[in-house]
């Protein structure tokens, strides 16, 4: 019992450490996106500007 109490243990810490992995790519890539979305419209404008 105390065997599979300490390999289930393992694997929650193991599973608990890929997942905040996971949701941690997970929250750069969308700062990524918002980053790119921000870069583009600034360029954007001053493609506006430079125009008038």
């Amino acid at each position: 019992m105390q065997l599979a109490r300490a390999e289930m243990t393992e694997k929650g810490k193991r599973f608990g450490v890929g997942g905040g992995l996971f949701g941690g790519a997970g929250l750069v890539g969308v700062l990524a996106a918002q980053t790119i979305d921000s870069v583009k419209a600034d360029v954007a404008e001053i493609k506006e500007k430079t125009h008038r």
